[in-house]
């Protein structure tokens, strides 16, 4: 992915398919701390996407 060509949305898209993948990886994990850790990994791609997102409704408000 060309991550400058991209606008924020596509990218907040793109994280948050990331965050599913890893969800998905953390349900069929048998190993609890390693389900864990994929389940951290999953939530710190959801915050990625809510940052672009929360950041593209302030400049379609006018917020700065």
């Amino acid at each position: 992915m060309d991550f400058p060509a991209r606008t924020a949305k596509e990218r907040a898209a793109h994280y948050e398919q990331e965050a599913e993948k890893f969800r998905r990886m953390a349900e069929a994990e048998p190993v609890e701390n390693i389900r864990q850790e994929l389940l951290a990994v999953a939530e710190q791609y959801r915050r990625l996407a809510d940052s672009l997102d929360n950041r593209q409704r302030s400049k379609s408000r006018g917020d700065r």
